[in-house]
């Protein structure tokens, strides 16, 4: 007779574990409707990512049309530099041959750019995403040949080392920009500083089956 009271005891708290399992499972269920969690689809979020990630390629594109129109860079520095400024902010483009861009000057509303490709190549292209943006660039301080010397301390590192040669007295908040220049042989320190660019508009198209 105890034991079986003892099972309908132990049945009666199955149930009640079952019954409390069910109403925390509704009410998360309500709680991510609530903050729209389950009203998006696979889709939303893809082209939430998708957007994401165009926002800051509209930058880059900025950056670098910028860049080359307000200094003198070589293209073997440019491709490097934004190589390493594409990995650090974690730009990823669209497939090659699936989307272009048209940067226009936020004041002339004149178009300063057109990439890849020409828009005569680009029949049938979406406006997919457009993005007003004020892009940094880096100013040309100096130039170092480091190829028989050691690079010197920038700012950005740490105060208390001593570096090896002389540290000249550039503006506060520059930085250093350490490279191998394939077309002399020679490694080099480019001493720059962030300066703000113009406003531009950016239009990022993408071409039919780009994103789906």
């Amino acid at each position: 007779m105890k034991n079986h009271l003892a099972f309908k005891f132990l049945a009666i708290l199955l149930c009640a574990a079952s019954l409390f399992t069910v109403l925390a499972c509704t009410v998360g269920i309500f709680s991510f409707l609530r903050i729209g969690l389950y009203s998006n689809t696979l889709k939303d979020l893809q082209d939430k990512q998708m957007s994401d990630d165009l926002g800051a390629l509209a930058e880059r594109i900025a950056a670098y049309y910028t860049t080359t129109a307000k200094t003198d860079c070589t293209t073997q520095f440019l491709d490097a530099y934004f190589e390493e400024y594409d990995q650090e902010h974690a730009i990823r483009e669209p497939q090659s041959g699936m989307w272009y861009y048209v940067l226009i000057d936020y004041n002339s509303k004149e178009t300063v750019d057109i990439g890849p490709g020409s828009l005569e190549t680009t029949a049938g292209a979406i406006l997919y995403k457009e993005y007003q943006v004020r892009p940094k660039y880096p100013v040309i301080l100096d130039i170092l040949d480091t190829t028989d010397t050691p690079p010197i301390l920038s700012d950005t590192e740490d105060p208390d080392e001593e570096p090896e040669n002389e540290d000249p007295a550039y503006p506060q908040g520059w930085f250093q920009y350490d490279w191998y220049d394939p077309t002399t042989y020679k490694n080099e320190s480019y001493i720059l500083q962030e300066a703000d660019g113009p406003i531009y508009k950016v239009q990022l198209y993408l071409l039919p089956g780009a994103y789906e």
